[in-house]
């Protein structure tokens, strides 16, 4: 059985960090579509930071712009509104070669990612 989207959706930690609505706007109105979308995000998170962090020691700054623009896009699509702040910035100091910036930032998005999943967590099938 799949919850309700529905719920706490006032809630001001969520939509810090999280545009439900606007998601469920972009796939009109398609709930199962939805949570299967997050489903996959809370399952594929973990191997995306991991490539991430890979790309951050091996000082590939190219790799880590694809990496974050993939991740920025996908953020995007789920309404991830934070995480696609962050990896904008993210981005962008990437695009400049800004190796040491880009670990600043790093953190911020992690947190972002906690942030999302935990919510996300909530809306899974259970």
């Amino acid at each position: 059985m799949k919850k309700s989207f529905k719920k706490d959706l006032k809630s001001e930690d969520v939509e810090a960090v999280l545009d439900l609505p606007g998601t469920l706007d972009r796939l009109d109105g398609d709930v199962e579509l939805v949570q299967e979308l997050f489903n996959m995000f809370v399952r594929e998170i973990p191997s995306r930071i991991k490539d991430f962090r890979q790309a951050i020691t091996d000082n590939d700054m190219g790799r880590m712009e694809k990496l974050i623009h993939s991740f920025k896009g996908v953020a995007g699509n789920l309404g991830a509104t934070k995480i696609d702040e962050i990896a904008l910035q993210i981005e962008k100091e990437a695009q400049k070669n800004n190796r040491k910036r880009v670990v600043e930032l790093f953190p911020s998005l992690e947190e972002a990612i906690a942030q999302v999943r935990m919510i996300l967590e909530d809306y899974k099938d259970e």
